[in-house]
């Protein structure tokens, strides 16, 4: 299905879902990663830099502070807002130590979720769903930060029907 439907996709779509599996990197005269095809690419490297050298992280909301500093030249943005990683941007923001409890929080939930029996008949197919749905936030989470307002709105609305069917 997916792709008999690439197929019928308008030209500019099909070429955004080309775009997106293309990477293509190059790199300079000292082996470092000079450009790069997916600015995401960059962005994640220069996360990586700024979490070396701040382990302990370096606060909440200051990537914009920082990141001019550690961006690589082939960056055209002047300051980005966030890295396009949420697990790299808490890891960034509040070091190892912040990435383990939020990694721990994660692990509790999914514990709690396969644990649950529920009470009615489909009390474990709703479980299911939205645990499904907290799923597909996490990997989301790996090619963009997921912490916006709006989006947190829905994500803790959904883990509040959640818990209201655990209690």
């Amino acid at each position: 299905v997916v792709l008999v439907g690439y197929i019928f996709l308008p030209a500019d779509i099909q070429e955004r879902v080309k775009s997106i599996t293309r990477l293509d990197i190059s790199y300079n005269e000292n082996h470092e990663i000079g450009d790069s095809s997916q600015t995401r690419v960059l962005i994640w490297i220069t996360g990586i830099k700024i979490i070396k050298d701040y382990p302990l992280g370096i606060g909440q909301g200051n990537i914009g502070e920082i990141f001019p500093a550690y961006k690589m030249k082939a960056l055209e943005e002047p300051t980005v807002p966030h890295l396009h990683d949420t697990f790299l941007q808490i890891a960034v923001q509040n070091g190892w130590l912040g990435l383990a409890v939020y990694l721990g929080w994660i692990g509790c939930y999914f514990f709690y979720a396969f644990k649950f029996q529920g009470r009615a008949p489909l009390d474990r197919e709703l479980n299911w769903t939205l645990a499904c749905c907290f799923l597909g936030a996490m990997a989301w989470g790996l090619t963009e930060f997921t912490f916006s307002q709006q989006f947190m709105y829905l994500f803790y609305s959904l883990l509040g029907l959640q818990w209201g069917l655990w209690i």
